[in-house]
């Protein structure tokens, strides 16, 4: 017998279709204002697409990653400690998601990059900024944030800064695949975000890579691996040679040699020299020459302006030795270091990145370590270089180590 719905029944079914409507049309208001997380990964084979950017003397490690649909570049910098941090005058500079997703990468960031230096940032921008980021991405903030130590190359300062909680960093792989290395294993998919004052792009720092790790930078390859397996680790650690270093601000310092003299450098992808060293440092090389006078001027993440003879060393690092290898002799001291050795030279090495170690080994990168387009003629005061003798320096810059 078919059953006749009584009007009743009739009114409790429009009630419950009208009820369903408003929750449909809401779930799918919500989901349409939620970005969609292409989180495509699989644990141990995190591959990220890195690029090397920037002058042939002053280089630059650069991925393009999103957090929550939030799309921008962002700099790989072993020599800053902490969580990852977001810069105000980056957020200010940077295009649109459509922009920052289909431009070629090493243009667009030497564009932003030329925006940083004439950049006039007021706290209003920087409230703005932070506001339309939380927005865009849903993040929470603190309603304390932290005060940052800043060892620049010449100084130190302290910084106030937010603190944010985000989705995790979503980073862009070979074919446009986005990879995450964050829920590999039992670590939650968030991240801590702080902001920062420096006129900087976002930095990936290098407590983010220890805890993503075990994590090669692949510069020759353009690649960053993460969540690498234990297999790979145990065979990349046979062939690779392991630094000895210490742990200074966060950062690994390693024990390399320098114009016949130990030095502690610490290893900082985010600095574009080759090696730099102290003052102090400086007055301890025992073997440097100079084809000529030449300087260079640095800006350090502190604001301050250090100035750099450049000069040429023999020196050792990992397990092979570079015959003359240019080194900036700074007119300032580096605390807690005797310098830093940056991306003009770890562009030619791949870098093992464990939680309390660092190896080393030299890639297919051959190229001569050029500087010449970040210096100009002339000596700095002090005369740190006078002593070093003026001799021709041969085109080739890199020699293996003979057993």
């Amino acid at each position: 017998m078919r059953h006749v719905p009584t009007w009743v029944e009739v009114i409790q079914g429009i009630v419950l279709s009208v009820v369903a409507g408003v929750v449909f049309a809401i779930l799918v208001r919500t989901r349409l204002r939620t970005p969609i997380h292409l989180q495509v990964a699989s644990c141990g084979s995190g591959v990220a697409k890195m690029h090397v950017v920037g002058s042939r003397g002053h280089p630059s490690f650069v991925v393009r990653a999103s957090c929550a649909g939030n799309t921008c570049l962002w700099c790989i910098d072993t020599g800053y400690a902490g969580p990852l941090a977001m810069s105000y005058a980056w957020m200010l500079v940077s295009k649109t998601a459509k922009d920052v997703e289909q431009e070629d990468l090493d243009s667009l960031f030497q564009k932003l990059s030329a925006k940083l230096e004439t950049l006039k940032m007021t706290p209003d921008d920087k409230r703005i900024a932070l506001k339309g980021f939380m927005n865009d991405t849903h993040s929470h903030s603190f309603t304390a944030g932290c005060t940052t130590t800043m060892m620049g190359i010449g100084a130190s300062t302290q910084m106030s800064s937010d603190m944010l909680l985000t989705h995790a960093l979503v980073l862009e792989g070979p074919g446009g695949m986005m990879t995450t290395p964050r829920g590999c294993d039992a670590s939650p998919p968030a991240e801590i975000m702080t902001t920062t004052d420096m006129p900087t792009p976002h930095i990936i720092t290098i407590d983010w890579l220890r805890q993503v790790g075990p994590c090669v930078i692949e510069p020759f390859l353009g690649r960053l691996r993460t969540s690498l397996p234990v297999a790979e680790v145990l065979r990349m650690t046979q062939s690779f040679c392991k630094l000895k270093t210490t742990m200074s601000g966060g950062a690994f310092v390693a024990q390399v040699s320098v114009g016949g003299e130990e030095m502690a450098l610490t290893v900082d992808t985010g600095a574009g020299v080759t090696i730099a060293l102290s003052s102090q440092a400086a007055r301890r090389v025992r073997d440097c020459s100079r084809q000529r006078a030449q300087k260079a001027i640095q800006h350090g993440v502190t604001g301050e302006t250090v100035c750099s003879d450049v000069v040429r060393c023999p020196v050792a690092f990992g397990d092979h030795k570079l015959r003359d290898c240019p080194v900036f002799f700074n007119d300032s001291e580096v605390e807690d270091a005797d310098g830093y050795v940056g991306a003009g030279l770890l562009k030619q090495y791949d870098i093992l990145i464990l939680h309390d170690a660092l190896y080393v080994k030299k890639n297919g990168d051959a190229s001569d370590l050029f500087v010449d387009d970040v210096t100009r003629g002339g000596e700095c005061k002090g005369g740190l270089a006078t002593r070093c003798g003026t001799r021709s320096i041969p085109s080739r810059t890199v020699t293996p180590i003979t057993p």
